[in-house]
């Protein structure tokens, strides 16, 4: 009860009022009609997904930020350049949040929904790694902005990302939510090409991240433009975060 008030007034705070999908449905059922329902059939072409994400859907202002470091590139809107092209020679990369080689290939290689922009060497550095939870003392390194330390940081801890070398990644707390619901969302859609054992050792710290960030405006935004070029179909654990509690855990809640 404590956690289901909690998630209210979170909800609350961030002035968002999700919708909930299937109501009563849960496990197996739910996740069949959530493939049904929300997988697209087409996607963009690689290069077009990413022109997309650098030129529009991370675009602010004509810069891009580091989804990992919020270190921002600015992207010339006039350039003969494309956008990912932009992006790349300033540092910025396609950050695949469910690795490629862990079975984001074919359509999923290009679904937007799991795709961020990070800097090139932090995107090397998390690899294919699992993320999760780094106790300080144990992380190796430190990312924000363009700093990379391997100490404890003395102030804005918690803009950080943190790498605990061959073994897991965590995200900036701020964007910990983001990544929880891409990597369910992929899982779901992908589940017949996708690596469990890669899911299944992140998933409970996926919901911990998913309903301590939750929805805020600019990630429903941003599913939603992402839907405008995926067959209208936006990521609906973004739409309604109940759906990891009743599609993974067996519960009624986030």
């Amino acid at each position: 009860m404590k956690l289901l008030k909690l998630f209210l007034l979170l909800l609350t705070l961030t002035g968002w009022a999700q919708t909930v999908i299937f109501p009563g449905q849960s496990g197996q059922e739910l996740l069949d009609n959530l493939v049904i329902t929300y997988k697209p059939a087409t996607v963009l072409s690689y290069n077009d997904a990413r022109d997309l994400m650098f030129g529009t859907l991370n675009n602010v202002n004509d810069s891009v930020a580091c989804f990992y470091t919020d270190y921002k590139v600015y992207i010339d809107p006039n350039s003969t350049l494309a956008p990912r092209t932009q992006a790349y020679n300033a540092g910025l990369d396609t950050e695949h949040s469910w690795p490629q080689s862990l079975g984001a290939t074919g359509n999923a290689r290009s679904d937007i929904h799991h795709l961020f922009p990070t800097r090139t060497y932090v995107n090397s550095a998390r690899g294919n790694l699992p993320y999760g939870e780094i106790d300080d003392v144990l992380t190796d390194r430190w990312y924000y902005l363009s700093l990379v330390t391997t100490t404890i940081p003395g102030a804005n801890i918690d803009e950080y990302s943190e790498l605990d070398l061959d073994v897991r990644f965590e995200v900036r707390e701020d964007h910990k939510g983001n990544i929880a619901r891409a990597l369910f969302y992929f899982y779901t859609m992908y589940e017949d090409q996708a690596d469990p054992t890669f899911f299944t050792v992140q998933k409970n710290v996926l919901r911990q991240w998913s309903f301590l960030d939750p929805v805020d405006g600019e990630e429903l935004t941003r599913t939603n433009q992402i839907a405008a070029v995926q067959d209208n179909k936006p990521n609906p654990f973004v739409l309604d975060t109940t759906l990891i509690g009743r599609a993974f855990f067996g519960v009624s809640t986030a």
